[in-house]
C-alpha cells in the first residue's frame, strides 16, 4: 500500500503545480482564482475518495472534514497567489504551495 501513498502524492503535486502554473502564466485566469481553488479541491477529495476511503483506510466522516479544511486551504492559497503577483511573497507562496501539497 505505500507505494500507491507515493503515487497518490505524486498526482496531487502534478494536478497542483498545473493549476499554479496556469495562474501565474496566463492572467486571465487570475480573475477565476474561486473557480481554480474549487476544482482543485474537487479534484483532490475525488483522488483521496477513491485512494482512501474505498478502500476502507480513512472513514468517510473524516475524510468529509479532512475535505472542507482542504477546501479552505486551497481557496486561500490561490487567493492569495492572485494578489500577490510578484515580489518576495510571491516567492514564499510559491515554496510554501509544498506544505499544501503534502496536507
Amino acid at each position: 500500500m505505500m507505494m500507491f501513498d507515493v503515487y497518490y502524492v505524486a498526482i496531487k503535486a502534478m494536478f497542483f503545480y498545473g493549476l499554479v502554473s496556469s495562474i501565474v502564466k496566463f492572467d486571465n485566469l487570475q480573475k477565476g482564482w474561486l473557480a481554480i481553488a474549487l476544482l482543485y479541491a474537487a479534484g483532490v477529495a475525488f483522488l483521496s475518495y477513491i485512494w482512501f476511503v474505498k478502500t476502507g483506510r480513512i472513514p468517510q466522516p473524516a475524510w468529509q472534514q479532512w475535505a472542507l479544511i482542504t477546501a479552505g486551504i486551497s481557496l486561500v492559497y490561490f487567493r492569495l497567489i492572485t494578489w500577490f503577483d510578484e515580489g518576495v511573497i510571491f516567492w514564499t507562496l510559491l515554496l510554501l504551495g509544498m506544505a499544501v501539497v503534502w496536507y
